[in-house]
C-alpha cells in the first residue's frame, strides 16, 4: 500500500508499477458544463473554451509526432474524450478525418454543431458506443487519443489484465486501430517531481476519477500486454518551483532556467504523453 485517505486507498502493482486506486464509495462526479468551465476555471484560471488557443497549441505538437509516425497521407482519428473539440478540430486542419466521442452531451453537440465534426456523447468503452463508431466509419482506425482520460478508466484491485474497463478500453481500442495504426496518449506522472518528493501529498491532490496513476519509466510493459509497442514518450508539466524548497523561484530567473533544464534532463515532468503503435503481426 502507498497511501490510504478516508474515502480512498492507493496501491502499486508489485510487476508493472502501476498505482492504482480503490474507493469506498464512488465519487460523485458528473461531466456536465460546470466540469469543463466552473471546475475548468478553478484548475487553470479561464474555462475550456477561453483556453481553446493554448488547447490547439498544444494539440498542433501532438499532432506532429502523430504524423511522423503515420507518413503522409489523409488519415482517420478517434477523439476519445474529445471535450469541446479542440484537439480535434486542430486534427481536421492537419487533414485528419475526425470522430469525437464525449461523456458530456454538451460538449459532443457543440463539437457537431458549432465546430461541424462528427461526435458521439457516452462513456468508452461502452458497446453501445462503440458499434454507433463503427458503422458511421465501418474501417480501422489510423489513430486513436485520449488527452488525460486513461486515468478515468475504473480499475479493480489493480486487476488491468482480469475484467477492469481499464483492460476492455485498451482492448476495445486495439480492435479499433490498424495494424501500425497509433495510440496517443497523456496522462500524469507518479514518477515526476511532486510524486518523487511527497508521493502521499501527490496522492492526496489527485482527483477523485483518477483511477490509475502511470508512471512514464513503465508504460511500456503495460501497453505491450495488449499489443503496442511504445514508439516516443514525452514528459511534460515540468514545475521548477515544486522542487523542495523552491516554492519562491521566479520564472525567468537562473535558478528557475537551471531547474527547468535539469527537470527536462531527469524526466521529471508531472505529466507526460505516449506514444504508440498497434503491433503489426
Amino acid at each position: 500500500m502507498k497511501a490510504r485517505f478516508t474515502d480512498r486507498t492507493y496501491r502499486r502493482c508489485a510487476r508493472c508499477g502501476m498505482i492504482y486506486m480503490n474507493r469506498s464509495a464512488s465519487a460523485d462526479i458528473r461531466y456536465t458544463e460546470i466540469y469543463f468551465f466552473e471546475n475548468y476555471k478553478k484548475q487553470y484560471g479561464k474555462t475550456y473554451l477561453e483556453d481553446f488557443p493554448n488547447l490547439t497549441a498544444m494539440a498542433e505538437r501532438r499532432l506532429k509526432i502523430i504524423k511522423s509516425l503515420l507518413g503522409e497521407g489523409g488519415h482517420s482519428l478517434l477523439d476519445i474524450g474529445c471535450a469541446y473539440g479542440a484537439f480535434a478540430a486542430a486534427a481536421r486542419e492537419k487533414g485528419f478525418d475526425c470522430i469525437g466521442i464525449d461523456g458530456s452531451a454538451a460538449a459532443a453537440a457543440y463539437v457537431r454543431d458549432e465546430l461541424g465534426i462528427s461526435a458521439f456523447d457516452g462513456f468508452f468503452p461502452e458497446e453501445d458506443l462503440i458499434k454507433k463508431v463503427r458503422e458511421s466509419v465501418r474501417r480501422e482506425f489510423d489513430a486513436v487519443t485520449l488527452w488525460y482520460v486513461i486515468e478515468h478508466f475504473e480499475i479493480d484491485a489493480g486487476a488491468y489484465e482480469s475484467g477492469s474497463m481499464l483492460k476492455t478500453a485498451l482492448e476495445q481500442i486495439h480492435a479499433l486501430l490498424r495494424a501500425g495504426g497509433v495510440l496517443a496518449f497523456s496522462t500524469p506522472n507518479s514518477s515526476g517531481v511532486s510524486g518523487r518528493f511527497s508521493l502521499k501529498k501527490f496522492l492526496e491532490k489527485s482527483p477523485p476519477d483518477h483511477w490509475t496513476i502511470w508512471d512514464c519509466r513503465h508504460a511500456g510493459k503495460i501497453l505491450s500486454r495488449f499489443g503496442f509497442t511504445v514508439q516516443k514518450i514525452v514528459v511534460t508539466g515540468h514545475h521548477p518551483e515544486r522542487f523542495p524548497f523552491c516554492s519562491g523561484l521566479k520564472p525567468g530567473s537562473f535558478a528557475y532556467k537551471a531547474l527547468l533544464a535539469l527537470s527536462k534532463l531527469l524526466r521529471l515532468g508531472d505529466t507526460f504523453e505516449v506514444y504508440a503503435k498497434k503491433s503489426e503481426r
